[in-house]
């Protein structure tokens, strides 16, 4: 891993592949902007794993608890590594790698949180299952990647 994803500033670097040009990369890590969360998180990862061996009195137990928390709250847990190239946007943490490639992008809607690429060009179940959460280290990131979003994306909404 290079030092650009080390830490939650943006960077801007060359990409392996000369055809999709890194624009834009950075680190969110949400569990260190809110310990407080992760603290509630680790309680239930261990009593989870109190309550499988409790219940079921097996070692299995003791591990699928955990491992199900620890997996559903991957994106909290473990820093995500976003990047914007000059073909996709790409988000990954823990073992989740998600990307959509910019002419895949139908809608871009912007909350106060975080910004959604969304294949759909109008609202569906599916939206949440589907496209790419960019999520922002500081107020600098977020403007440089609406930049680039503004200038790759279709249609863009926003919403508090």
């Amino acid at each position: 891993m290079s030092a650009q994803e080390h830490h939650d500033g943006p960077s801007r670097g060359p990409a392996p592949d000369t055809d999709d040009a890194i624009l834009l990369q950075w680190t969110v890590h949400l569990c260190r902007r809110t310990p407080a969360r992760g603290l509630v998180v680790l309680a239930a990862v261990v009593a989870s794993g109190v309550l499988g061996w409790w219940v079921f009195r097996s070692p299995l137990f003791v591990l699928l608890g955990p491992g199900l928390v620890v997996t559903a709250t991957a994106e909290f847990l473990f820093p995500a590594h976003y990047r914007l190239t000059a073909r996709r946007a790409l988000a990954a943490y823990g073992a989740a790698r998600l990307e959509i490639e910019w002419d895949r992008v139908n809608r871009v809607l912007v909350s106060e949180e975080c910004v959604r690429l969304s294949p759909f060009g109008r609202p569906s179940r599916l939206e949440a299952f589907r496209g790419v959460h960019l999520r922002f280290s500081d107020a600098e990131t977020m403007s440089a990647a609406m930049a680039i979003v503004r200038a790759r994306a279709r249609g863009l909404q926003s919403h508090a």
